[in-house]
């Protein structure tokens, strides 16, 4: 290989390490501050870490926090005074539905249920069950026959749930190669085409020198 190759080359996995840390922090330093791993447990700083990432459209720490602060969380809080606040929960559950997160759409279903809000925890549910969350569809299928959701309301939602995991299933056998096509289309621009073509040249590469490859297991 020649020089210029090498060079490019060797600033494709520094860029891939660095990248790959960066987004690994975002996700994770919530979590290490709320459970104390690593660092001095501190649930204020976990909180503002989430909150602004939940911001920024990260729907898993809008989530998380609605998980946070529904009332009956086993999450512990400590001493830090925080308490737990439905409303908040509501509110962040709400933005990560609005970002297509099944889960919290069906925990919108069951609080809105538990208000009595047969409509809307049916609407909630509805959604939920089509993107292809399973306690959702069960939970329809209870009401089914309770009389709290149509036949049609029923039959529509079993063919979006199949369609739903169905297009799962197909992402997750797509998505790597995809991944992989991305970040290599990304990097070829980077190194003016001089970078690698696939992960598995990047690895050997990385292996040949003894460097760190971000896609070594």
């Amino acid at each position: 290989m020649c020089e210029f190759y090498d060079l490019c080359t060797d600033y494709t996995l520094h860029l891939l390490n660095q990248f790959s840390l960066f987004f690994l922090m975002r996700i994770n330093n919530g979590s290490h501050y709320a459970d104390g791993d690593g660092v001095p447990r501190n649930v204020k700083k976990a909180i503002e870490i989430w909150e602004e990432a939940a911001e920024l459209g990260g729907i898993w720490s809008a989530y998380t926090l609605g998980n946070f602060f529904l009332p009956g969380s086993l999450i512990d809080v400590g001493d830090t005074g925080i308490r737990r606040d439905r409303e908040k929960a509501i509110h962040y559950y709400t933005m990560a539905a609005k970002g297509g997160h099944d889960e919290a759409r069906h925990k919108l279903g069951y609080l809105e249920a538990c208000k009595g809000n047969k409509v809307k925890a049916a609407k909630h549910l509805l959604i939920s069950a089509a993107a292809g969350n399973d306690d959702s569809l069960t939970q329809l299928k209870m009401w089914y026959t309770e009389g709290r959701v149509t036949k049609e309301e029923l039959a529509t939602t079993l063919r979006a749930h199949k369609e739903s995991q169905d297009s799962m299933k197909s992402a997750k056998r797509e998505k790597p190669k995809e991944t992989e096509r991305r970040w290599m289309g990304m990097l070829k621009v980077m190194t003016g085409g001089q970078s690698p073509d696939t992960f598995g040249e990047l690895d050997d590469y990385a292996r040949k020198r003894g460097m760190k490859s971000p896609f070594i297991k």
